[in-house]
């Protein structure tokens, strides 16, 4: 380790000479510039995505009075752009687009066919529009981004793939894609972009992930407050109070008669009291089984991701550093042959010339000779 630290500070004391200028290159293929664009663009599509999906489900909750949709507008808002991040932060830009296409063309059909009972009711029509809006811009994206001939081929695929009877979830279809257009498996899994690029990636991914976990925190929270200030909940607990109220009533009148009636009547009582108290815990469980399962979900995919990460972050040092150490050493032999060659160079002009003019000299002196003069 600190024979490489020696020659690192070498070749940084080497680089600071105008005369030696050199760079290292870390190997990597960086992604092209039509890469780097399809990327950009299906990133902030899922801003879009997110912000045109919360907007209908925030509009669809504050317009109805059932629990019900309620609790379904938020699990929209939820499952969808978590989703959609997930398909739009992957490593291939063009997997990112066609999963994140594929995501919203299966939102878009599933809501065309589902009947409104299964959807928001009354409210069905804001979901299909914002679900088909959705879906035409991505087509718009593809088109604009993909060759003609690609965008033909993801076309067919997503419609291939796309099934109108189930709501919409993640697969990744690298594999499949892979398959279905005839390449090898090489051809996308060589090489996430140069160090800079895939410093750039990481950090988007790190933000668009914070903030898709942020929200959906918040909205866990969202549906547990709803779910127990719905007027439902309160006028079941309002009748078993006021039961409970009754069966006092009952208890004084009756304690002022027979004890034997005093006994049934408590009976009575602690039946109620029981009945009140399952109530509220059947009620409780049930709130915290659907938060502590998202809670779980939550925490696996934050693990996985950050595991990932991490991963990356450590190959591609290792890398970098493993291919700048394997550089250096024929990098340091061709400057040590280009100066050898240089000092020769130098050295030997001036014996030439004085060689020269030595020889000169002799030749003009013979010259001038009175056997050599006319």
């Amino acid at each position: 380790m600190k024979r490489y630290l020696i020659l690192l500070a070498a070749c940084l004391l080497l680089n600071g000479c105008s005369l030696l200028k050199f760079s290292l290159d870390t190997g990597d293929t960086p992604l092209t510039r039509e890469q780097i664009n399809t990327r950009l663009t299906v990133r902030a599509f899922y801003k879009d995505f997110s912000l045109s999906v919360i907007s209908t489900a925030d509009s669809i909750y504050q317009s109805t009075d059932s629990l019900k949709l309620k609790l379904r507008a938020i699990e929209w808002k939820l499952r969808s752009t978590s989703i959609c991040a997930q398909a739009a932060f992957g490593n291939i830009p063009e997997i990112s687009l066609l999963n994140t296409w594929l995501l919203c063309s299966s939102m878009n059909l599933y809501m065309k066919d589902a009947p409104d009972s299964l959807l928001f009711a009354e409210y069905s029509p804001l979901a299909r529009q914002c679900a088909a809006s959705l879906d035409s811009q991505i087509v718009s994206i593809a088109s604009k981004i993909l060759s003609k001939e690609r965008y033909a081929q993801m076309q067919a695929f997503v419609s291939q793939n796309t099934d109108p009877s189930v709501p919409p979830t993640f697969q990744d279809m690298t594999l499949r894609w892979i398959n279905y257009i005839g390449a090898s498996d090489s051809t996308y899994l060589h090489s996430t972009g140069s160090v800079a690029q895939s410093i750039a990636d990481m950090s988007e991914k790190i933000s668009g992930y914070s903030s898709q976990w942020g929200n959906e925190l918040s909205w866990n929270k969202e549906m547990l407050d709803t779910w127990l200030d719905t007027g439902q909940t309160r006028e079941e607990i309002r009748n078993r109070m006021d039961s409970l109220y009754r069966q006092f009533d009952r208890v004084v009148v009756v304690l002022e008669h027979t004890p034997q009636i005093a006994d049934a009547a408590l009976d009575d009582l602690n039946e109620q009291v029981t009945k009140i108290l399952e109530s509220l815990n059947a009620s409780i469980d049930l709130a915290f089984a659907d938060l502590g399962q998202q809670r779980t979900e939550l925490q696996d995919f934050i693990d996985s991701q950050r595991v990932r990460l991490m991963a990356q972050t450590d190959s591609l040092a290792v890398h970098a550093v493993n291919t700048a150490m394997e550089a250096l050493p024929s990098l340091l032999g061709r400057m040590l042959f280009y100066l050898t060659a240089a000092l020769v160079v130098l050295f030997s002009i001036p014996f030439a010339l004085g060689y020269l003019l030595g020889r000169a000299r002799e030749r003009r002196k013979k010259n001038d000779t009175p056997e050599n003069r006319p």
